[in-house]
């Protein structure tokens, strides 16, 4: 894997080019947005509420017309996130920010606990699935092979029985040789 080291002085150019395209493509002046501004910096200076213009050129993580939480990053871009519903959805920003902002506080020793406990879980859950699928393909491997190697007898009447490997009935030539 080939990485790509630039100068501090070009990332910090491209830091400043990409923080202009956002400015360029979002309404500063929404009286909501203004709000939750003043309410997020009270929580942490480096927030901002936006709202994206409703058409905007392509080339930036922005939704037209949505509300957007920009984070001002210490040596590196900005970090753009959208205000949405479950599904996607347009939503005006609401308390829930904050509770959403509250639930990745990584810097909170509870939040973090429950995000190492998530992972923990999530990995048994794959690992029981692992298991889980490891044990349907033995069990599957093993009837083929019983399948293959064991006799069966039908009880059915109606179709006879035969031992020979082609699991037809012997012809009489071969039954009774002349």
């Amino acid at each position: 894997m080939t990485q790509l080291y630039l100068p501090p002085s070009v990332m910090a150019a491209e830091r400043l080019r990409f923080a202009a395209d956002i400015d360029a493509r979002v309404d500063r002046d929404d009286p909501v947005a203004l709000r939750f501004t003043r309410l997020l910096q009270a929580h942490d200076r480096r927030l901002i509420m936006v709202r994206a213009k409703d058409t905007i050129a392509p080339g930036t993580p922005l939704k037209p017309g949505y509300y957007h939480l920009i984070v001002r990053n210490d040596n590196a871009p900005l970090s753009v996130f959208p205000v949405e519903g479950a599904n996607g959805e347009y939503v005006e920003p609401t308390s829930r920010v904050f509770t959403r902002l509250a639930a990745g506080d990584m810097h909170n020793p509870a939040v973090y606990r429950e995000m190492v406990q998530k992972d923990r879980r999530r990995d048994a859950e794959v690992e029981r699935d692992k298991k889980l699928r490891k044990e349907q393909r033995r069990d599957h491997l093993r009837d083929n092979v019983n399948a293959a190697t064991r006799t069966s007898v039908s009880m059915n009447r109606d179709a006879r029985w035969t031992q020979n490997a082609s699991g037809r009935l012997p012809d009489e030539k071969e039954v009774m040789p002349s």
